[in-house]
């Protein structure tokens, strides 16, 4: 029966054989880390003794004991109220990146489960009536604190005198509980502009970050399924990815928010050469008027004696940190995280938790 399934994923069907299997104990090897982070929520409704063995060379023998990192899990101080918390964990890793979901350059899985067990209160929303689930508003709201709080912990100088990002989040005052996390992690984004080396390394907008999150939830739905022989999946053009051509792709951003990127960059690199002043439809800049388009001459003119700018009163084109991009002014005390990108078999989970390693003799 075991073999009759409808899908073929070793790292979750190696959970199907475990927990239809007679053996008592059963030891997986596996160096993905996936792995032991799919049977996690299976654990405490086992009585079987379950270890996952990470490395297997004549020097070094590896094993986790996942029932001790359950109950390590529950008793952890940090995570008290937490209900289910190796679910809670599991989905915290697939936030971070996994084989289906992009990770976040330049934080590795230390850092968020590092910032996550600091700030677990403020993240899972015990205070604010919110759990780190899927599937709902309230859970998309989770994420956004999750993602902000670990931005937050490396930029933190830039918000100074706020010094923990619940501070940041509560001066934000006069708003729906929606337009809060909006603007918490646009102001997020506007203060790190300068404190980084590329475009590619700023916090993703709050469009993005909830296609990242419909994402993450379409496999937490598929991980919670390892136990079970056949699987009842959502569509994946429901979660953040889009069919063409039947290849499937990620939708990264909306449509406008790209279209905002591509104006700003015309504004900034392409532009008239008028000898005129630009002061009639001649001009291409002016000519290019439109209720989506200011029509005036930008930074990439070669014009000469133009009159075809702004005044004070006008506003100018959006090129607001938090939707597009510009230029960088690189800052002398930019924080380097890229060393904390873990390998595929990285145990050490947090800081001063300690994790449960037996040798192959004590089994």
């Amino acid at each position: 029966m075991i073999a009759s399934g409808d899908y073929e994923e070793a790292d979750t069907r190696v959970w199907l054989h475990t927990v239809n299997s007679i053996a008592q104990p059963v030891i997986i090897y596996s160096p993905d880390t996936d792995v032991y982070f799919i049977g996690l929520p299976l654990v405490k409704n086992s009585d079987k003794s379950l270890y996952v063995q990470l490395k297997d060379s004549p020097y070094e023998l590896f094993f986790i004991n996942m029932n001790e990192f359950s109950v390590a899990l529950q008793n952890d101080i940090c995570f008290q109220g937490i209900q289910d918390i190796e679910s809670c964990i599991q989905l915290l890793y697939i936030y971070s990146g996994c084989d289906y979901v992009s990770y976040f350059k330049g934080f590795g899985k230390k850092t968020f489960f590092d910032v996550f067990r600091k700030h677990a209160t403020f993240i899972t929303g015990t205070e604010t009536a919110c759990v780190l689930d899927f599937d709902s508003e309230s859970a998309l709201f989770a994420f956004n604190r999750l993602i902000s709080a670990v931005y937050f912990s490396k930029y933190s100088t830039a918000f100074l005198p706020l010094t923990s990002v619940k501070s940041l989040y509560d001066s934000l005052h006069g708003q729906n509980i929606h337009d809060k996390h909006v603007s918490l992690i646009s102001q997020i984004r506007e203060k790190m502009w300068e404190r980084v080396l590329s475009e590619q390394e700023i916090m993703p907008n709050s469009e993005a970050l909830k296609f990242h999150w419909l994402r993450s939830s379409w496999v937490f739905q598929f991980w919670a399924q390892a136990s079970e022989n056949f699987l009842q999946l959502s569509p994946l053009s429901d979660f953040g990815w889009k069919v063409s051509n039947n290849l499937l792709k990620c939708i990264w951003d909306t449509e406008g928010n790209f279209q905002k990127v591509e104006q700003t960059v015309q504004w900034y690199t392409k532009g008239c050469s008028c000898k005129t002043g630009c002061s009639s439809n001649r001009c291409k800049c002016r000519k290019s008027k439109s209720d989506s388009k200011d029509g005036f001459c930008g930074p990439g003119c070669k014009c000469t004696i133009c009159v075809n700018l702004p005044d004070k009163s006008d506003a100018l084109l959006d090129i607001s940190l938090s939707d597009e991009i510009s230029d960088v002014e690189i800052d002398d005390d930019h924080d380097d995280d890229n060393d904390d990108v873990d390998g595929p078999a990285e145990a050490h989970l947090f800081s001063d938790l300690d994790m449960f390693y037996l040798a192959s003799e004590d089994l």
